[in-house]
């Protein structure tokens, strides 16, 4: 009875129509979530042991997808907050990278810099399992990434794209992007202070240099771009990091650190500037700072930005 009731809910959850619900905890667990966890779970065991379908496996989508579709139009906030751990855990394991996020940003203590975090962690694993001897599985990589546009959003085969170490490290690039620009995800917006504190957390988070130097590894060019959004002046990104953070309420709450234009161009220059000229992130660099120049205050020494036109010219030349 509590399947047929899931399966008829389904098509109402997916449109989003109980995405603002906060819905009893025992009502969540008990009649919405069960049936799609235990199907999760016997799709993946017959997948994993290459067992004929039990008949409920569509043919239009893959376990993971179908899982996290749901989980993403459903809001956790009335569960506590063992539950909502013990779904994000769900996820980690099973690397549900989108189902993760989800509930990472708006369920999580740490938020956005803990589901970047773990999104970064997604990427490594990924990457770990791609360069294992045994694996059987084409490698998917920055050249066959954009054969995935030939297939329908329905189609399975998509899942061999989606799950690998390239197309996770681009959903982390967009993943940031897209709350630097104050949109939540799936839908709406970041208020006003939450959104002054996330830029702050999140440019310090993305420029330590573990964090840079995978992002650059993805693509350089796009981190680069990102990071630009903070340097687009006018615009409340800029006038985010000129007004510093909100004043704390809370006085025993330790200190977040507080982000500069001055401070983003030190610690990118620092680790970019250590690697070999002619290097391809080096590059992309320089090609940054030029862009930035006009616009940025701590770009006004005559000497740095001499030094970075010079090595423009020599690699043109």
């Amino acid at each position: 009875m509590s399947s047929l009731f899931a399966e008829e809910l389904k098509p109402y959850i997916l449109s989003g129509k109980f995405s603002d619900t906060e819905l009893p905890e025992h009502i969540l667990v008990n009649h919405i979530l069960r049936h799609p966890f235990e199907k999760f779970s016997e799709q993946e065991n017959e997948k994993h042991n290459n067992s004929p379908s039990s008949g409920e496996i569509t043919a239009t989508e893959s376990p993971a997808e179908s899982f996290e579709k749901i989980i993403v139009n459903l809001s956790f906030k009335s569960c506590s907050s063992e539950y909502q751990q013990v779904l994000l855990k769900f996820c980690e394991d099973k690397k549900l990278t989108t189902g993760h996020f989800y509930l990472a940003v708006n369920h999580h203590d740490d938020g956005v810099r803990a589901a970047l975090r773990q999104l970064k962690d997604f990427y490594l694993q990924f990457k770990v399992e791609e360069n294992l001897p045994a694996r059987d599985k084409a490698t998917i990589t920055h050249e066959t990434l954009p054969e995935l546009r030939k297939y329908a959003a329905d189609i399975p085969f998509r899942e061999v794209y989606e799950r690998s170490a390239i197309y996770i490290g681009y959903k982390l690039l967009w993943l940031i992007r897209l709350t630097l620009l104050g949109k939540r995800f799936p839908k709406g917006h970041f208020e006003m202070k939450a959104w002054q504190e996330i830029v702050h957390d999140i440019l310090d988070q993305i420029t330590q240099n573990d964090f840079m130097s995978i992002l650059v590894e993805i693509d350089a060019s796009a981190f680069f771009q990102i990071i630009t959004i903070a340097f687009n002046n006018p615009s409340k990104q800029y006038d985010f990091l000129i007004k510093g953070r909100s004043p704390h309420v809370n006085l025993m709450q330790e200190a977040s650190v507080t982000m500069t234009h001055s401070e983003l161009i030190k610690r990118i220059s620092d680790f970019c500037l250590a690697l070999k000229e002619g290097n391809e992130v080096r590059l992309q660099y320089l090609f940054f700072i030029a862009s930035i120049a006009e616009e940025t205050q701590e770009l006004r020494d005559k000497d740095f930005y001499y030094n970075v036109t010079i090595e423009l010219i020599q690699h043109h030349n």
